[in-house]
Parts: structure tokens; C-alpha cells; sequence
């Protein structure tokens, strides 16, 4: 094997001299669904077949394909040593209308074909890290004990003349032949950005190894969900909910409002804190979940779970407006609201049902996500009137009620007044077609008991009209 590797370097060497004209440069890689959106292909994401990608040198395309099983490619080059800049692009219009290439059992794919002794790179196994049982990764920190990259004594004469040289920080030189199998020459100037990855092919490599991302924007998926009719409900009802949500993502805590009680699911809801563990549900009760997204980007399916909700109290205001929209934290690390629909209650019920029909709504988020203890996040909450009439006697409270005492307010919006339990803003008038975002920046303590919980809950009032939105949980 070790005079297998001096003879690749060899032809190397040989042919980016040009001396072989059978000699040729290739660039193999996968397109894989960085769900994480760190443009790394981590174990378990998704590597998909059936993508159409262009391979640019220079910006000009220099070839096209389809990706094949296991969402590999591979191009052939024209010639050795082609100078310029190489890109591999994915065009996210087409590519999110692909099905997946196993959703259901996905298998983790290579960084390289199966037959890598053949082309001086080092192999990967199936959890992505070097083989080393090839004599190709004797250079990767992991494989230096491994029997097959153990130096022959008697071939010390032989080996000293084919040593990669490497300078005092032991970086290899990777203008020398000795040093094509090094993984740093064939990694040089290459940069990875969701839906293209571009590099310089190294004049001593016959490989250059691009694997592309397919990045998930998993809030604009859901806000591109049509909203559900509102429901009227009265004390004593039960009444479904679809909640609808990408399937990579899990749920955070959710606090019910006092109004509602979830029917089969006791063991996964606190009576005394009315929190509710959607994962848990989702987890034990399968038979109320359906996949619904196919096409477009089947990749990574929005799900539906079915909540059956009994109304047992009404509520505290005349009327009120209930939008089911629990948060979640996505693969990478941002959080979304799932789509739910809304549901009017008491007195007037019929009138907030025709103001809803006009796509008055709501939306609150913390951002980026709940923060640890001593650390800082942003509350935003928004009120949306598409309509063409104008609302007035617009107000918003948030009280600062459970787990207030762990938080101090740093900063707000100009119309708001901090006030002993809450922060309250008045708004006056809106007009038509309009948003209005209130902010609260806010930061927990550096110790909040473990167990503890900060419930934010905004309630936005337009006349005698309250809309309470979904109250926010954080849990300690």
C-alpha cells in the first residue's frame, strides 16, 4: 500500500506537468439539506437525489447535471490545472420542489465514492470521520496510531525522500508533489454558502471534493400557510385544532389559556401551571399526527397534530380572541411560530368573527429565544390591521406576573410605561392597512432557581376588544 501512495503522488506530480495526456482533474460532492444551516453535512441530515446543479469556472457554466443516489455528483475536467475559480450552484426554485431521497430511513452519505483508494484522498466512513484502514488518511490526527500507517523500519532510506515537507506550524507545502494525499492542499480557497460551494482545484490534486447545502427557511414556510377560518366557541364545547409545523423543529412549552382544557392528554399537562408538553403529546399520541407537505421541498415535511380543546370557563373580559400558535426551536437554533387557528369567545363573539374575517391578527415572539440565565432577549409583539378601516383606542399590556421577579427590563418602545406588574402602551389610533411592533428588551438574572418559570403574555385591547395572544414560556 505504501508504494501504492508513492505512485499516486507520482502521477500527480507527472500530470500537473502535463507529461500524461490521459490524465484528469475531477470535482465529486453531494447536495445535502443542512438543516442546522452551520453549511457542514452533519450525520443524520438528509443527502437528495434528482437536483439540478450547474458547475461554473470563472462565473461562466462550464457544466450541468443532476445529482444521482445518495445526492452525489461528479465532473469530469476538460484538463489539468484548469486556473480559476470553480462553483457548484443549486437554484433554490427548482430545487424546493425535489422529493427527498430517503425521508423516511435516511442513510448518513459519504463525503466520497466508495472507491477512494484510487484517488489519493482520504476515504470517510459511514459517521463521517477518516478511515483508517486507508493508507490515505495516515495524515488525519485520528488514523496516526493505526497498524497500516506504521513506517517499515527498513524502508526508512526509501520514505525520508517522499516526506510532504511542512513548515515550523507542520502546514504542509502544497506545491510539492510529496504532499497531494495532505487533506489541507485539497481544501485550499474554497467557501460554502447555502445553495453553492466554490474552490480553487490545488495543482497537485486530482480530486477536489464541493459538497453543496440546501439551507431551510423554516418561518417562511409556515407564514406561507393560508390562515384557518376562526372558530366560535362557547363554555362546554370542544372543539379541534390543527397545529401545523415543520417536522425538524421541536416544541417549546406551551401555557394554555385558562379557557381551555386538552381532552386525552392529562399526562402531558400541568393543571396547576397549565403548561403543555406538545413533544411529549406528539411523541405518545401518533395516531393524531398527519404529514400534509409533499411538494413543495418534501425534504423536510410540515406536520399536523390534531389538539381537542373543551372550553370550561369563560373568559375574564366580555369577549376574547384565542390565536393557538405555539413556538418552536428549529434545527438551527431559531425559534418559529407555528399556524394555528383563532378562537373567539363571549359576548360579541360574532362581531370579533367578522373583524378576524378581515385578518386582524396577532403575532409575539422572543428573539432569538428564550435566554439562559444572565443573558438578554427581545419580546415583540404585533398587532396586523390589513383592513381599510382605521382602529382606534389601540392599546397593549404585558404583564410581568410568574417569573417576573427573575427578569429587569433595559429598554422599550416610546409608547410604553413600566409599571409595577406590567408594561403598558398606548397606541391612540392605527390606520388602515397597517402594522404596529411593540418591543421589550429585557435580561434574566445571573441565578433563577431551577424550576422556575417566566410567562410572558401579551394582550393587545382595540376598544373593549381584548386579543390575547399565546403566552410565551420560558422554563428554567
Amino acid at each position: 500500500m505504501k508504494h501504492i501512495q508513492i505512485m499516486l503522488r507520482f502521477l500527480s506530480l507527472i500530470c500537473a506537468l502535463g507529461l500524461v495526456a490521459a490524465c484528469s482533474q475531477q470535482i465529486q460532492g453531494k447536495v445535502f439539506l443542512d438543516q442546522n444551516g452551520n453549511n457542514v453535512g452533519d450525520q443524520g441530515e438528509l443527502a437528495i437525489s434528482g437536483v439540478p446543479y450547474t458547475v461554473t469556472l470563472n462565473d461562466k457554466t462550464y457544466s450541468t447535471g443532476v445529482t444521482q443516489t445518495g445526492g452525489n455528483y461528479s465532473v469530469i475536467l476538460d484538463k489539468m490545472n484548469s486556473d480559476g475559480t470553480y462553483c457548484v450552484k443549486v437554484d433554490s426554485a427548482t430545487t424546493l420542489s425535489q422529493k427527498s431521497a430517503s425521508l423516511n430511513k435516511p442513510s448518513t452519505p459519504k463525503l466520497l465514492t466508495d472507491d477512494s483508494s484510487s484517488s489519493g484522498v482520504c476515504s470517510m466512513n459511514d459517521q463521517d470521520t477518516p478511515n483508517c484502514n486507508d493508507e490515505d488518511c495516515c495524515d488525519e490526527p485520528e488514523c496516526e496510531s493505526a497498524s497500516v500507517c506504521q513506517q517499515d523500519e527498513n524502508d526508512d532510506d526509501e520514505t525520508d525522500s517522499n516526506v510532504c515537507p511542512t513548515d515550523a506550524n507542520n502546514q504542509p507545502d502544497c506545491d510539492d508533489s510529496r504532499c497531494a494525499s495532505r487533506s489541507a492542499c485539497n481544501q485550499d480557497k474554497r467557501t460554502v454558502k447555502p445553495m453553492e460551494a466554490c474552490g480553487e482545484m490545488a495543482k497537485t490534486s486530482l480530486v477536489m471534493n464541493l459538497d453543496v447545502p440546501i439551507s431551510v427557511d423554516y418561518s417562511s414556510r409556515i407564514e406561507k400557510i393560508d390562515p384557518a377560518t376562526p372558530i366560535t366557541a362557547k363554555l362546554g364545547d370542544l372543539i379541534e385544532v390543527d397545529i401545523i409545523y415543520p417536522s425538524s423543529c421541536t416544541f417549546d412549552l406551551y401555557t394554555l389559556p385558562a379557557v381551555f382544557y386538552p381532552e386525552g392528554l392529562k399526562g402531558f399537562y400541568n393543571e396547576i401551571t397549565r403548561e403543555f408538553s406538545l413533544d411529549q403529546a406528539v411523541t405518545k399520541n401518533i395516531s393524531r399526527l398527519r404529514k400534509i407537505d409533499k411538494t413543495p421541498f418534501g425534504h423536510d415535511p410540515l406536520f399536523i397534530y390534531t389538539l381537542y380543546l373543551r372550553i370550561v370557563q369563560e373568559p375574564e373580559t366580555g369577549s376574547a380572541e384565542y390565536v393557538m400558535q405555539p413556538s418552536l426551536i428549529c434545527p438551527d437554533g431559531q425559534s418559529v411560530k407555528s399556524s394555528a387557528p383563532t378562537i373567539l369567545m363571549g359576548e360579541g363573539a360574532d362581531a370579533l368573527g367578522n373583524e378576524a374575517d378581515a385578518d386582524i391578527s396577532l403575532l409575539s415572539e422572543i428573539s432569538p429565544h428564550c435566554p439562559p440565565a444572565g443573558d438578554s432577549a427581545t419580546l415583540l409583539t404585533e398587532l396586523t390591521n390589513p383592513t381599510s378601516t382605521p382602529l382606534s383606542q389601540v392599546s397593549v399590556k404585558i404583564p410581568l406576573g410568574e417569573g417576573g421577579d427573575f427578569l429587569s427590563l433595559t429598554d422599550f418602545s416610546d409608547e410604553c410605561i413600566q409599571k409595577a406588574d406590567a408594561l403598558e402602551c398606548e397606541i391612540g389610533s392605527m390606520p388602515a392597512s397597517a402594522k404596529k411592533t411593540i418591543y421589550m428588551d429585557f435580561q434574566m438574572d445571573d441565578t433563577v432557581p431551577v424550576g422556575s418559570s417566566v410567562k410572558l403574555a401579551p394582550e393587545w385591547s382595540v376598544g373593549e376588544t381584548v386579543y390575547a395572544d399565546t403566552i410565551l414560556t420560558c422554563g428554567y
